[in-house]
């Protein structure tokens, strides 16, 4: 609830009985204070984080530290407020001291203006941090995981603790005395932070350090609290991040939506997808495979500019989440990119558009691509083949099985003379070749791969408040690609001509990068690692479609990341919330921690079958991929 001020109102707050009734009823306060001040307490919580904004100067950045919290107040810091801050606070604590035994009071501050260099404020002390406390004897436990979880940061010098100057920033009345803090239970604890998120002489912030800062200071504030609730109060909750914050304004879903929306204009993989593949071969063969294949796309329904103009429409300015900010804001530099990259299609700067969106293969993943194709040149097998209609038929009924469990699944398969041999998924369509030839001994491999995983994952996100979870959050293809090979191996249909295929594909994306052409690549590609006609220009097609897209380099890259999270004790069932991008593990645990998540309504159908779990186990004892064939 937010009540506006009136011109008649000067004070602090009008009232606090509506506070705290809402403590009372466990209901969410965001109560609106004069000055632009602000009590925020998401759900009743035994702590409360505090700022007040100096009276005689500016500082820029420091509210940010705590508004992403889950309890927080930021209030004038006028002595003409003091009486009614005191009385705000006061009521505050005791209420929640006497539903959990015990309340902690964390005030933050900046150090003093005192410009003494050009990297920041100085309080006369090279502490990054200082910790205030009155206990000058054996410390709280809350202090010690504070003093440890900042330190752990490593930002710029060591943590101090001051235990005889008050717990308040100079120059303010503390926010409780000593009576106030013994009746409540209370420990209250102050934290100087140097500013180093803004400039010496101007003030002005710099935006990226004080978004890192946000970030790493919100997780020691959790820990901090996560100490505290355990060894002062009953509560027991399992993880840090459980006391983070559940509720969001409504500034961050709104940001979100628009990014999702802006997403599904467009998809830049079609985009530079050829759609004459089978006659650009034929004209390859014919001449010798010596001359360079044209190839042709669908033309652009978008205007890129008009795009662009929308995508920095889009403001982040009120959101207050440290980890939603950084979420959408990296999303944001991705969609400009791939706008970028449509835009420069067929031209030479669309090869270093798709290097910022997919790095160059580096020695390692060049390494287990060669091991690879060295361990044999003849991919062993064969089977009947499948067309067009029979891989739909098949696909119809896999997306059939997850829509009786979840009748939101409603995607769709579509048979296109634009796409290339294979499969595809476009956001809520699986799209097939209609010159497709499919194995029949790897059908179900592949629609493991491309509904199991692609198209799962695409409607867990939309099951979600977080609408980038099916969109796809910034730099998912990896994961995603590398998640869909490893259900091929789940389901035991990762064949050696398959790993061999993905492992090409991070050969022919290097010698992209280092200057070859189409022809050198797919002569190399059949004559060095025995690929046949039909396949080598397939691989090299895709690599060198738009201009150069150095994206297939995620297949294998993505696999090897999938080894090392299982074997290093990974949860699977994570990575099939929503599209995400390996950094994101975390960030979405976090989430559903906070209960900003729910539960994913589908699960992968080859996770029910008995033999998953064994090559599960089996991937934790594998020392590379290669363990797989």
């Amino acid at each position: 609830m937010i009540r506006a001020k009136t011109d008649k109102q000067k004070g602090l707050i009008g009232e606090t009985a509506g506070i705290l009734q809402s403590l009372s009823d466990g209901t969410a306060i965001r109560e609106a204070l004069a000055e632009g001040g602000r009590l925020h307490i998401d759900r009743p919580l035994p702590f409360l984080c505090v700022y007040r904004k100096p009276p005689e100067h500016p500082d820029k950045g420091t509210a940010h530290l705590i508004m992403g919290e889950a309890s927080y107040l930021l209030a004038p810091g006028d002595a003409r407020y003091s009486l009614e801050l005191k009385d705000l606070i006061g009521s505050v604590s005791k209420a929640l001291s006497d539903q959990f035994g015990a309340f902690l009071i964390i005030e933050i501050w900046a150090g003093d203006i005192g410009k003494e260099n050009a990297v920041g404020y100085s309080t006369g002390s090279k502490a990054t941090f200082r910790i205030f406390t009155d206990r000058s004897e054996a410390l709280p436990s809350t202090v010690e995981i504070l003093e440890e979880k900042l330190e752990a940061l490593r930002i710029r010098d060591e943590v101090e603790i001051v235990t005889d100057q008050g717990v308040s920033p100079a120059g303010m009345e503390p926010l409780l005395n000593a009576e106030e803090i013994r009746k409540s239970s209370c420990l209250v604890i102050g934290v100087e932070v140097f500013p180093i998120y803004r400039d010496a002489e101007s003030g002005d912030i710099y935006r990226s350090i004080l978004s890192d800062l946000r970030r790493e200071f919100s997780k020691v504030l959790q820990h901090t609290f996560f100490e505290f609730v355990h060894v002062q109060t009953p509560e027991r909750p399992t993880h840090p991040q459980m006391l983070g914050r559940r509720s969001l304004v409504d500034a961050v879903w709104a940001a979100d939506a628009e990014l999702s929306e802006l997403s599904d204009t467009f998809n830049y993989l079609l985009a530079v997808t050829p759609v004459n593949s089978t006659e650009a071969f034929e004209e390859f063969k014919k001449s010798g495979f010596e001359d360079e294949p044209v190839f042709h796309y669908r033309l652009l329904t978008i205007d890129p500019e008009d795009l662009k103009r929308k995508l920095y429409a889009i403001s982040f300015e009120e959101i207050e989440d440290p980890t939603m900010a950084y979420l959408l804001r990296d999303k944001r530099i991705e969609l400009d990119r791939q706008i970028t990259l449509i835009e420069d299609r067929n031209t030479p700067r669309f090869l270093y558009e798709s290097l910022q969106l997919f790095p160059p293969v580096e020695d390692a993943l060049m390494s287990l691509a060669k091991e690879i194709l060295d361990i044999s040149k003849i991919p062993s097998g064969t089977s009947d083949r499948l067309g067009a209609a029979e891989v739909k038929e098949r696909a119809v009924n896999e997306i059939e099985y997850y829509r009786e469990i979840y009748p939101e699944m409603t995607a769709t398969v579509e048979i296109r003379k634009d796409t290339p041999p294979g499969m595809m998924v476009s956001h809520d369509k699986l799209l097939i070749g209609h010159n497709t030839r499919i194995s029949a001994a790897r059908i179900n491999a592949l629609l493991q791969h491309e509904v199991g995983t692609h198209l799962l994952t695409y409607f867990n996100g939309r099951a979600q408040p977080l609408k980038l979870l099916y969109s796809g959050l910034p730099g998912y293809e990896q994961l995603q690609e590398g998640l869909a090979v490893f259900a091929e191996y789940l389901v035991g249909g990762l064949t050696l001509g398959r790993l061999r295929t993905i492992a090409a594909r991070v050969i022919a994306v290097h010698r992209l990068t280092t200057g070859h052409n189409f022809a050198r690549v797919f002569d190399e590609l059949r004559s060095e690692y025995g690929f046949g006609d039909q396949t080598a220009f397939n691989i090299s097609m895709r690599v060198f479609r738009g201009g150069g897209l150095t994206k297939d380099a995620v297949y294998l890259r993505g696999l090897a990341e999938i080894v090392k999270y299982i074997k290093e004790g990974g949860d699977i069932e994570t990575l099939f919330v929503g599209k995400m991008g390996p950094e994101h593990v975390s960030v979405i645990r976090e989430l559903q921690w906070r209960e900003v998540l729910g539960p994913s309504p589908l699960q992968p159908r080859y996770m029910t079958f008995p033999e998953t779990s064994a090559r599960l186990d089996a991937v934790r004892e594998m020392d590379s991929v290669c363990g797989m064939i």
